[in-house]
């Protein structure tokens, strides 16, 4: 039975649908042929650019180091595209006479124990019980900061290892 059915569909049934597909077909492209279509784009108002209001960072005396860590890193920002010499004496005092606490402040030594140049120093301020660090690549002066709790057996330390005593 399924062999008689295929046969009858294959005789008629497929000049059936080639015939109506091609009708289809036929009338699609002849009706297409006379129709145009316009796309119309909205148009495109012209756009203001608005800047951001710039934050003016400041020291603030008496803030926690999470208050004053904006600060810091634009300090060291400053001061790594500066032409300062990186070594411990400059980079305390620019960052003393920016308002931090001198006292307050560890460095690391700027030469090594055979006198050469060290391959990156650190500063850091202590404000509570938090530090700002920065330490600074000699080779290109590139930065990083970070804000870290304190360390030590007291907690009153922001780096751990010889240090140059700030005497000046």
């Amino acid at each position: 039975m399924f062999l008689c059915l295929r046969n009858r569909f294959n005789s008629r049934g497929v000049k059936k649908v080639v015939a109506a597909a091609a009708l289809v077909v036929l009338m699609g492209v002849g009706g297409c042929s006379s129709i145009s279509v316009k796309v119309l784009e909205p148009e495109q108002p012209e756009r203001q650019s608005i800047k951001p209001a710039e934050k003016t960072v400041e020291y603030q005396p008496g803030a926690s180091a999470a208050v004053n860590e904006a600060f810091f890193a634009k300090v060291t920002k400053e001061y790594a595209e500066s032409e300062s010499p990186l070594e411990g004496e400059p980079l305390v005092n620019y960052y003393a006479e920016r308002g931090f606490d001198k006292g307050a402040m560890q460095v690391t030594g700027d030469r090594t124990k055979i006198n050469l140049e060290v391959d990156s120093m650190f500063i850091a301020v202590r404000i509570e019980h938090e530090c700002l660090i920065a330490q600074f690549e000699t080779g290109d002066r590139s930065y990083q900061v970070a804000r870290i709790a304190t360390v030590g057996p007291n907690k009153d330390l922001c780096l751990i290892g010889n240090t140059r005593y700030i005497d000046w």
